[in-house]
């Protein structure tokens, strides 16, 4: 009798952890103030500029427990990526007084979305996750109404 098993492609194992690509409610599990590694600029001297290295919790389509990890660095280039996260996270008011504080989104929920990318790995080409972008808190109700209307009971 052949054992019970689901047949996998080599693809299949390879991306088995990715989500497809879409809006996930999620909850920020840790935040952490660091320096980017660096470029060189022109002059040849290493620039290291501030960034949030940010580790986000949510649930994939199957119920599973997912973590993302996501970096904003305080540049003209990426900076624009905390006003959306700080609107998700209803911490809008803190962001536009210049008083947000990496300790104020620690436990914050929110809405993210999530898009998929190449990325290779010891050799081997797979596809990873990445953060597009933080999904304003009004938007994300009008969009998903069904994570607020779900059987779990609300407590």
């Amino acid at each position: 009798m052949a054992l019970p098993y689901r047949k996998w492609t080599e693809d299949e194992v390879k991306n088995r952890n990715v989500c497809a690509e879409g809006d996930y409610p999620f909850t920020l599990i840790e935040v952490v103030q660091k320096e980017t590694k660096g470029k060189l600029n022109d002059k040849g001297q290493l620039v290291k500029k501030p960034m949030l290295e940010l580790t986000l919790e949510f649930y994939d389509s199957n119920g599973q427990v997912k973590k993302q990890k996501d970096w904003i660095v305080f540049d003209e280039v990426m900076d624009w990526k905390l006003r959306h996260l700080a609107n998700t996270t209803g911490l809008i008011d803190l962001y536009d007084n210049n008083a947000l504080d990496a300790t104020h989104l620690v436990r914050k929920k929110g809405f993210v979305s999530l898009g998929q990318k190449d990325d290779e790995y010891q050799g081997q080409k797979r596809k990873v996750n990445f953060v597009k972008d933080y999904i304003k808190k009004e938007d994300a109700i009008k969009q998903d109404n069904s994570f607020l209307d779900d059987d779990i009971p609300h407590m």
